[in-house]
């Protein structure tokens, strides 16, 4: 493991966003605290917390990032993420969503794919997750279904690409995805398909293995 000068967790400055955490290493910042670095630049960041530069700094900066900065709930709005089985709605970016799977694995201590374990996935344009929903489910999904569908009525030429592309909690995006090709359609059309896939599922039913949506192929990315 790399040695550093110290360990911090940074953020954009002015940000109130989920922090990330960085290895400062002369005039280099190692993003995550390893390989992965480019030019320090202080004034772009603001510094939240220091630690000692050596590996039980680097795991003190992880596990007080989860503890201290767990990702909330919100309110079911016009962005992709996760539904969990009791209703509450965790936002996050385009190709950001790996990361905030793991912080959720470990604070719900699910370990696994959360749409094996009775969380809906809402991704661009579609949704996934396994047919066996809750009714809480159901009412949140409509809300993010409802919240795109009124963006696309007070702005019919919506450019999803960018506004998916927001990252506003700065979760770690993996870079390896390439960003969505532009829409000719409707997210918020796409969208109501699988709403109203869900409409036909029986809460008390038993699960069926196949997914909400086999579209993956026609909505490439995350």
């Amino acid at each position: 493991m790399l040695e550093f000068d110290s360990v911090c967790l940074i953020r954009p400055k002015g940000s109130n966003g989920r922090p990330m955490v960085v290895g400062l290493r002369g005039e280099w910042a190692h993003w995550s605290a390893g390989f992965s670095h480019g030019p320090w630049e202080p004034d772009k960041y603001d510094v939240v917390r220091t630690y000692e530069g050596d590996e039980d700094g680097v795991d003190m900066a992880y596990e007080e990032l989860q503890r201290d900065f767990a990702p909330q709930p919100q309110e079911p709005c016009a962005r992709m993420g996760f539904i969990a089985p009791t209703g509450e709605f965790y936002p996050c970016a385009y190709c950001a969503h790996n990361d905030l799977e793991a912080i959720l694995n470990g604070i719900y201590q699910l370990y696994g794919s959360l749409d094996t374990k009775g969380w809906l996935v809402v991704k661009g344009g579609y949704a996934t997750g396994s047919r066996l929903v809750t009714q809480a489910q159901k009412d949140t999904y409509r809300r993010v279904v409802e919240a795109f569908e009124d963006a696309e009525r007070k702005n019919p030429d919506v450019n999803w690409n960018k506004e998916l592309l927001e990252n506003p909690e700065w979760y770690s995006v993996q870079t390896w995805f390439t960003p969505p090709h532009d829409r000719a359609g409707s997210f918020a059309g796409q969208l109501r398909q699988d709403y109203e896939l869900l409409e036909c599922v029986d809460p008390t039913a038993q699960p069926a293995p196949e997914k909400l949506s086999q579209r993956r192929d026609a909505h490439p990315g995350d």
